[in-house]
């Protein structure tokens, strides 16, 4: 079946894509670092066990948003203004997979630290690469840790992809012309890829992320 007709259009809060945002001062250079690469390095252990995982290399992953990009304004709040957009079916088939929120209430995180106590020290009982997708929400006085608002999907190891995987990109509108610039001449010189995608501002209006995304 095709990815694409799974979605209507009219269903706006589904999203066809996935979108990785850098992070800190070097955020614009790191993604023309990553577009450089073709690759999203893996940069850290995460999920329910990372306090008992964070040495394990192995299990370090990337993160992703499912977020509508005509929403995507609320998550480049918490990051950057920077990043690469995929489609999703492109990540299902490379190993990128939507997280789970276990509540306690609920008694999976119970259920699944139980499981990695019966683990111990067996690096390669499949429960570690498990808790990478599972989170435990809690808000409390000493603790706060509620994050189900970005739609998180992640993959363990790095994101390989070439530039016709690439969807969009996310960059403010002043870099724009400046990059679609930066892109063909490295391609011209053949030092580097270019990208064609179109490019989008995450502080645009709504309405106009959705006019790009319907003409494309």
């Amino acid at each position: 079946m095709n990815n694409h007709h799974i979605y209507r259009d009219e269903w706006s809060d589904m999203s066809r894509y996935l979108v990785h945002f850098t992070k800190g001062d070097n955020a614009y250079r790191d993604l023309l670092s990553i577009l450089h690469a073709g690759n999203i390095e893996a940069g850290g252990v995460f999920g329910i066990a990372q306090s008992k995982l964070r040495d394990r290399s192995d299990l370090k992953s990337v993160c992703f948003s499912e977020t509508p990009l005509p929403l995507i304004k609320r998550i480049s709040e918490g990051t950057s203004s920077y990043g690469v957009v995929f489609h999703k079916f492109h990540c299902q088939r490379n190993g990128v997979n939507p997280i789970l929120y276990a509540y306690a209430e609920s008694g999976l995180p119970d259920g699944i630290r139980t499981l990695i106590a019966r683990a111990s020290d067996d690096l390669r009982d499949p429960i570690w690469q498990l808790s990478t997708f599972i989170d435990e929400p809690k808000y409390t006085d000493n603790y706060k840790y509620k994050f189900e608002w970005e739609r998180e999907w992640r993959k363990l190891g790095d994101y390989g992809f070439n530039p016709d995987d690439v969807a969009f990109l996310i960059l403010p509108e002043e870099y724009h012309e400046n990059a679609k610039g930066f892109f063909e001449q490295a391609e011209a010189d053949e030092i580097g890829p270019n990208y064609t995608c179109p490019f989008i501002d995450p502080l645009w209006d709504p309405e106009i992320i959705s006019d790009i995304l319907n003409a494309s």
